[in-house]
C-alpha cells in the first residue's frame, strides 16, 4: 500500500495515502508559496532544459549501475523516453495589434500596456450606484470618490444631475458580519437604498425628469435611454421620457378641451427651447449647462424652472407655456424592474475571503440580478490600482447602448480581416465540476457581441447545470447556444437603404471549446458540432431574420441553411513547452527569459496530430462543392504564446481544429467576391489579436477572452452549488433551488421559481437577469449589461 512522508513538525511522519485529500483552493501559505514561485523562476526557460539533461544523465547512470529490474520500474515513470537534446526548430511571432484609446494609440511591449492618462476607446454610463462596506475604518467614502473621479478621467459618463459626494453619503450600506443571511440583507437593503435615492424627489434637482438611466421596453424587449420623472415613492410606475429620434411624444396634454400628444421643453437662457436631454444641473459649480448641437460640449446656461409643450403640429415653432395645458398623462410609463437602477454595487472588501466573494457574486449575478464591483479596502490605492478597477467597471457597464470598451484593437490591414468581411459570431465553452458528493457539471459560455468592429470586450454570458462531465449535454449545449446567438442577434443592428432598422444573424461562427482531450474529439465532432447546428437553426426558423427566408421550412440542418461553423478545441493540460534557443535575449532594453508574446509554432511537433483526421467536412473530402477555390491544405492545428511571460516557464495553449467549414464554403446569405477562406495562418493571427481583448487586463491573455471568462463562470458557479442546492440551509433562498426534471432519456435543472414555465430556455435558466429569455416578457430582451464576469 502507498505511503507518504511528511516532513511538517506538526504532522511528521508516514501516512497512508487514503488519508490525504486534494485541495481544489488556493493555498494561504505566503512561504510556501514564495518557494515554489523561486523553485519555478529557477528552473525556468533554458534553465529547465539544463535541469532535464541533469535528470538524463543520473537516469543513464542508474541504468548502468542498478539491477535490470529497475529499467521496467523507469519505463512505468516515463524516464526511459527523456530525450538527451530537446527538438529545436523555428516559429513565427506573430504581429501584435495596435491598442487604440479615444486620444492616443499603444503600441504593446511583449504583449503589456498601460493606462496613464487615456480616455477610454468607447467609456460606459455610470448612470447610478449602491455602495457595500464590510469595513470600519471610515475610507469608505473617499475610496469610492476616487474612483469615480479615476472613472471620469477615463472618460465615463458619471450619473446625470446628481451630487456624487451626497449620493456616497446616502446610498452607503455597512455590512458587519460574514453570514450569508447577513450579506444578503445588506444587498438587497444597497440595492433598495440606491433605487430610494436616485429615482425619487429625494434628489430630484430638476421638477421634470432628474434621473437619467436606461429603460427596458417591455413591448420590443429593446433597452433605450430614458428620463425618469421623480416620484414619491418607489413602488409607483415611472414616466419616461425617450430620446426624440426613437419617441418625440412625451406627454398627452389638453388644451383648449383637446386632447393632443407633445414634447416637453425647458426654456433656458433668452428664452431658447433645449430638449430635457440636452440640459443637466452641474454640482460642482452648482448651475446648469446646456448641450451644444451636434457637439459632446456643455455650455452654463441660465435655468428658472421653466417648461413648455411642443405638439405635433408645431414641433419646431409655437410651445405651450406648462401653465396653459393640463397634463392629462406620461406616454410612456414603466415599473421598477425595468429601470437600470442601480447599474452597479460597489463592494468594499475586508479580505480576501473566497467564501464571501463567492456570495456576492452568486447575488449579484443570480439573485437580484444587479452588476458588482468588489475590491479590496487594504490594496486600494489611487492611480494604477484605480484604473485596473475602472477598466472592468466599464466593461460591467457596457450595453447596446453605449458599446463600452476600453480599447479597441488594430492590425495593418485589419478593416479587411477575416472577421469583418461578414457577420460572424465567436463563442467559448467550458466546464467545471463540482467536487465531493455533488456530482453536478456546470457548463458555462460566452460570446463576442461586437460584430461591425474586432469583436473581443463586449461579452455575454450563459450557464447550465448537467450531471455528466466530459461531454456536454445536448439539451445544456443547445440552450447555452440558443442563449449565446440570441444575444448577439439582439445586441447588433443597422440599417436599409430605407433608414429601416433591423437585427444582424450571424452567418459564420467560431466556436473554442475547453475542457476536452484528444480521445474526446470524435464524440465532439459527432455530437457538439451537430447539436450547436440544429440549434442555430432552430432559432432561424423561430426569428425568421432578415436574409434567412430562403431557409425557413427546411427539413434538414446545414452548412446552406445555418452559419458556417469552426470548432477548436483549446488544450491547455499537455506537456510541450516552448523556450528560446538562447538563454536569454534582449527585447526593448528588457531580458526576456521566456519566448516572447505571439510565438507560435504550427508545424513539426503539430504535424501528425493534423495528419491522423481530418478537419474538413467529409462532403469536402470526398468530393463534395467546394466553393472557396482549392489549395494546399496544411492541417489547422498550431501551439501560441500569446502572454509575454515574466517569470517561470510561459506554457502555450495547444489549438486543435477540429472541423473547419469555413475553409471549404463560403456564407449563402453574402457576396461571395466579399468572403475568403479561413486558412490555418488566418486562425492564428484571429486568435492571438484576440487575447489582447480581454476587457480587464492591460495585457494578452493566456487564452482567447471567450474561453477566459466561460471558465471563469463555470468555476464561480461552481461555488455557488452549496446554496442553490440547499446544503446552505438559507431559506431565503429557496425559489432559486435548482431542481431537477426528469424527461425521458434527459434531465435537465433549473430553478424552482422557474419550473412551471413551458419554454425549456427558461425552464433551465440560471442567470435570469442577465438572459435574453424572460418567464415574464412575451418577446426576447436585451439585457441591460451582459458581460458578468469582467
Amino acid at each position: 500500500m502507498p505511503i507518504v512522508y511528511l516532513r511538517d513538525g506538526k504532522r511528521r511522519g508516514y501516512f497512508p495515502i487514503e488519508f490525504f485529500f486534494q485541495a481544489f483552493s488556493k493555498t494561504r501559505e505566503t512561504d510556501f508559496n514564495q518557494e515554489v514561485l523561486k523553485f519555478n523562476d529557477e528552473m525556468s526557460s533554458t534553465h529547465k532544459l539544463q535541469h532535464l539533461q541533469k535528470i538524463k544523465e543520473k537516469v543513464d547512470g542508474i541504468k548502468r549501475q542498478s539491477a535490470p529490474y529497475l529499467e521496467d520500474l523507469l519505463r512505468e515513470l516515463r524516464l526511459d523516453r527523456v530525450d538527451r537534446e530537446p527538438l529545436e526548430l523555428s516559429a513565427t511571432v506573430l504581429e501584435q495589434p495596435k491598442i487604440t484609446f479615444d486620444n492616443k494609440e499603444n503600441t504593446p511591449f511583449d504583449g503589456s500596456w498601460d493606462l496613464r492618462d487615456v480616455r477610454f476607446s468607447k467609456p460606459a454610463f455610470l448612470s447610478s450606484f449602491g455602495i457595500l462596506d464590510f469595513t470600519s475604518d471610515g475610507r469608505a467614502a473617499s475610496n469610492i470618490l476616487d474612483l469615480i473621479q479615476t472613472l471620469g478621467r477615463h472618460g465615463v459618463k458619471m450619473p446625470q444631475n446628481v451630487d456624487i459626494e451626497d449620493a456616497v453619503r446616502n446610498v452607503t450600506v455597512l455590512v458587519n458580519s460574514s453570514r450569508p443571511e447577513e450579506i444578503y440583507q445588506k444587498f438587497t437593503e444597497a440595492r433598495d437604498l440606491a433605487q430610494q435615492y436616485f429615482l425619487t424627489k429625494n434628489q430630484g434637482i430638476l421638477r421634470f425628469g432628474g434621473f437619467m438611466s436606461q429603460v427596458l421596453n417591455g413591448d420590443t424587449g429593446e433597452i433605450a435611454d430614458g428620463i425618469f420623472h421623480p416620484m414619491d415613492d418607489i413602488g409607483k410606475d415611472f414616466s419616461v421620457i425617450l430620446r426624440q429620434d426613437l419617441l418625440m411624444e412625451t406627454h398627452i396634454i389638453e388644451y383648449q378641451g383637446n386632447e393632443q400628444p407633445a414634447r416637453i421643453n425647458a426654456v433656458v437662457d433668452n428664452g431658447d427651447y433645449v430638449d430635457l436631454f440636452k440640459l443637466r444641473y452641474n454640482p460642482g459649480n452648482r448651475g446648469y449647462e446646456r448641450q451644444e448641437e451636434d457637439s459632446e460640449r456643455w455650455n452654463s446656461c441660465r435655468f428658472d424652472d421653466r417648461y413648455v409643450f411642443r405638439t405635433q403640429d408645431n414641433w419646431d415653432s409655437k410651445a405651450f407655456d406648462e401653465k396653459q395645458v393640463d397634463i392629462k398623462r406620461a406616454c410612456v410609463v414603466v415599473d421598477l424592474k425595468k429601470i437600470d437602477c442601480p447599474s452597479i454595487i460597489f463592494v468594499r472588501l475586508r479580505d480576501n475571503s473566497s467564501e464571501v466573494y463567492n456570495f456576492i457574486k452568486l447575488l449579484s449575478n443570480n439573485i437580484v440580478g444587479t452588476q458588482s464591483q468588489c475590491f479590496l479596502a487594504q490594496k486600494y490605492k489611487p492611480g494604477q490600482y484605480a484604473s485596473n478597477v475602472a477598466i472592468k467597471v466599464n466593461a460591467k457597464l457596457s450595453s447596446k447602448t453605449t458599446g463600452a470598451k476600453a480599447w479597441s484593437v488594430s492590425l495593418g490591414n485589419m478593416q479587411n480581416s477575416w472577421l469583418q468581411e461578414t457577420p460572424t459570431m465567436i463563442m467559448g465553452l467550458s466546464l467545471a465540476r463540482a467536487a465531493g458528493q455533488d456530482q453536478r457539471t456546470v457548463v458555462a459560455g460566452s460570446v463576442c457581441l461586437d460584430a461591425n468592429e474586432y469583436p473581443g470586450i463586449q461579452m455575454a454570458q450563459a450557464v447550465r447545470v448537467q450531471k455528466a462531465a466530459g461531454i456536454i449535454e445536448r439539451s445544456s449545449l443547445e440552450h447555452i447556444t440558443k442563449s449565446l446567438a440570441m444575444q448577439y442577434y439582439l445586441h447588433n443592428t443597422t440599417r436599409d437603404s430605407n433608414g429601416n432598422n433591423y437585427n444582424i444573424f450571424p452567418n459564420r461562427v467560431l466556436v473554442y471549446r475547453n475542457g476536452s482531450s484528444e480521445e474526446t474529439f470524435g464524440e465532439l465532432m459527432e455530437s457538439e458540432v451537430l447539436v450547436i447546428r440544429q440549434a442555430f437553426y432552430d432559432l432561424i426558423q423561430k426569428l425568421q431574420p432578415r436574409g434567412w427566408t430562403s431557409s425557413i421550412g427546411n427539413d434538414k440542418p446545414s452548412h446552406l441553411n445555418t452559419p458556417i461553423i469552426t470548432y477548436i478545441v483549446a488544450v491547455s493540460q499537455h506537456n510541450i513547452r516552448v523556450v528560446p534557443a538562447v538563454e536569454a535575449f534582449k527585447k526593448g532594453g528588457r531580458q526576456i527569459m521566456n519566448v516572447p508574446s505571439g510565438t507560435c509554432v504550427n508545424h513539426t511537433i503539430t504535424d501528425y496530430l493534423d495528419g491522423e483526421r481530418s478537419a474538413l467536412p467529409k462532403e469536402a473530402v470526398e468530393g463534395g462543392a467546394n466553393v472557396f477555390e482549392p489549395s494546399d491544405y496544411d492541417g489547422f492545428d498550431f501551439l501560441l504564446t500569446s502572454q509575454g511571460g515574466l517569470k517561470g516557464t510561459s506554457k502555450p495553449i495547444f489549438y486543435r481544429t477540429i472541423y473547419n467549414e469555413n475553409y471549404v464554403w463560403k456564407p449563402e446569405k453574402e457576396d461571395s467576391s466579399r468572403v475568403t477562406q479561413l486558412t490555418k495562418q488566418k486562425l492564428q493571427q484571429i486568435t492571438y489579436s484576440m487575447t489582447f481583448q480581454y476587457g480587464t487586463a492591460t495585457k494578452a491573455v493566456r487564452m482567447v477572452p471567450v474561453i477566459k471568462y466561460s471558465v471563469r463562470l463555470a468555476s464561480t458557479f461552481v461555488s455557488y452549488l452549496p446554496y442553490i442546492t440547499g446544503r446552505h440551509g438559507l431559506s431565503a433562498l429557496e425559489e432559486f433551488q435548482l431542481r431537477e426534471d426528469v424527461q425521458e432519456d434527459k434531465s435537465t435543472f433549473g430553478y424552482r421559481k422557474l419550473s412551471n414555465t413551458s419554454d425549456e430556455c427558461i425552464k433551465t435558466e440560471t442567470m435570469e437577469y442577465f438572459s435574453p429569455f424572460s418567464a415574464d416578457l412575451c418577446e426576447p430582451k436585451t439585457p441591460f449589461h451582459p458581460h458578468m464576469m469582467a
